[in-house]
């Protein structure tokens, strides 16, 4: 079971506060035990610094950490898709593409995409979860 840690706004302003470390994150996530080529198996690698993408040195495959996520083919930074998600996350009320738009100082279509993906994201993920029903 997965289970989540609360982190301060400074906390994460710290941890998140460029492009490097939100991809370095999204890296551990994906490789937990280090780069695997999804096409060859292969572990060693180069940074494709001008694209961000890995490349598998063996059959030279490009890999991407935000493949098979949420965030697939953006074109919007990093950093905004976590600042999204924190204050998403961290606020009990909700708040609103207009309240984010404002806050980032993004266009409203935009935040309105990345939420609509991130909500859809959490709704496919409660669903796995059953409630269990006793009756008494």
């Amino acid at each position: 079971m997965v289970t989540y840690k609360n982190i301060s706004f400074f906390e994460f302003q710290k941890n998140y506060c460029s492009e490097e470390k939100c991809r370095e994150r999204l890296f551990k996530v994906k490789w937990a035990d280090g780069f695997v080529c999804p096409r060859c198996g292969n572990t060693t690698y180069y940074f494709h610094g001008t694209r961000n993408l890995y490349q598998c040195k063996k059959c030279k495959y490009q890999a991407s950490v935000t493949s098979g996520t949420i965030m697939h083919k953006t074109r919007t930074p990093l950093v905004i898709w976590f600042w999204i998600i924190y204050l998403l996350s961290s606020d009990k009320q909700g708040i609103s593409a207009l309240e984010l738009s404002k806050k980032l100082e993004l266009r409203y279509a935009t935040v309105w995409s990345i939420l609509h993906k991130i909500r859809k994201a959490m709704k496919e993920r409660d669903s796995k979860y059953k409630l269990l029903v006793s009756y008494f």
